[in-house]
């Protein structure tokens, strides 16, 4: 949920970019958006962040909701600095520092799931804009860059050159 324009849901950063509501949770379209000019945090045309804020099916309603819906299983693991947020969209084990076997077992597990699911998200993001499938990395960097930025406190997220940084 976004209230007075702070995050308290890990994935509401789904929903918002750069000040736009790009892909509301809620059914019936995307919500309002900004009318701000310049720069955007997307590396595509302006016409394709303008479109991305329009961009809702029921596909990526399903995808969003069962990203949602293991929320609170990432939270501890982000929490303990074992994973952080790649430079690409997808979640990275950096460690399993204090994990038993079976703690790791279901991280990997997890984090793989995940992973799975957002490049399900990308790939429907993509089609739902009529974005080539040659250009899916730069929806997952767009993906990353929002992720990365509404991160918590205490978090990980990898730069650029592959490099951790805790927020």
């Amino acid at each position: 949920m976004v209230q007075n324009g702070v995050f308290h849901n890990y994935n509401d950063c789904l929903v918002m970019c750069d000040g736009k509501y790009l892909f509301s949770s809620q059914r019936g379209g995307a919500g309002r958006g900004s009318n701000r000019k310049g720069n955007t945090s997307f590396l595509a045309s302006e016409a394709w962040a303008q479109d991305s804020v329009t961009v809702n099916n029921a596909r990526i309603r399903a995808i969003k909701d069962s990203l949602k819906k293991r929320d609170p299983q990432l939270r501890p693991y982000f929490d303990g600095g074992n994973i952080g947020e790649g430079k690409d969209g997808r979640l990275v084990i950096r460690n399993m520092d204090g994990l038993n076997l079976k703690q790791q077992n279901v991280l990997k597990s997890l984090v793989a799931s995940i992973n799975k699911e957002r490049e399900a998200l990308y790939a429907e993001v993509a089609k739902a804009l009529k974005v080539d499938p040659s250009q899916l990395g730069r929806v997952a960097q767009e993906f990353a860059q929002v992720w990365q930025q509404y991160s918590r406190g205490g978090w990980y997220i990898q730069l650029a050159d592959g490099n951790w940084k805790q927020k």
